[in-house]
């Protein structure tokens, strides 16, 4: 059972860590292309929109290594007593 990704892209930074992490875990490689995550930059608001494609695998290594908390684990998020953000699921 998948546990999921809970997304808050207020707090993204637009690093692309997460995307980095991604790709070169299930490719081998950095290729932002190949990531099962994307990161839409909105530079004149200064906004980022977070997507996880419908062929994300929930490893949850994009939320690992987020440096800001933009992306963490539902079950981490439920244990924390968080509540769940808005994002995106799939793009």
């Amino acid at each position: 059972m998948s546990r999921g990704i809970t997304v808050r892209p207020a707090l993204c930074i637009g690093c692309s860590t997460c995307v980095l992490t991604c790709s070169l875990h299930h490719t081998g490689e950095f290729n932002r292309q190949k990531a099962h995550i994307r990161i839409i930059i909105d530079e004149f608001n200064g906004y980022y929109q977070i997507g996880l494609i419908s062929t994300c695998r929930d490893c949850g290594l994009c939320a690992a290594s987020c440096p800001t908390g933009a992306l963490s684990r539902q079950a981490e998020t439920t244990a924390k007593g968080g509540e769940a953000a808005g994002g995106s699921r799939a793009l």
